[in-house]
C-alpha cells in the first residue's frame, strides 16, 4: 500500500510540473526538446527525467490527460 500511495503522490507532482510548463505558454507542448528546456530552467526535474526515461507516457498525458 505504502509503494502505490508513494507513486500517486509521485504522479501528482509530476502532473503539477507539467502544468506549471504549459501555464508559462512559452511552447507548444507537443515540441519535447523545448519542454526539457523549460523544464530544467523551471527545476521541474521529475519531468525532465520522464521526458528522457518515458517520452511516450508524456505524450499520453499531453493528449489524454491520463498517465497510464
Amino acid at each position: 500500500m505504502n509503494k502505490l500511495h508513494k507513486e500517486v503522490e509521485e504522479l501528482g507532482k509530476l502532473r503539477l510540473e507539467i502544468l506549471q510548463i504549459r501555464d508559462t505558454g512559452e511552447t507548444n507542448m507537443f515540441d519535447t526538446k523545448e519542454v526539457e528546456r523549460l523544464a530544467y530552467y523551471y527545476n521541474c526535474h521529475r519531468l525532465v527525467n520522464l521526458l528522457h526515461e518515458n517520452p511516450s507516457m508524456y505524450l499520453k498525458f499531453i493528449m489524454t490527460g491520463w498517465f497510464y
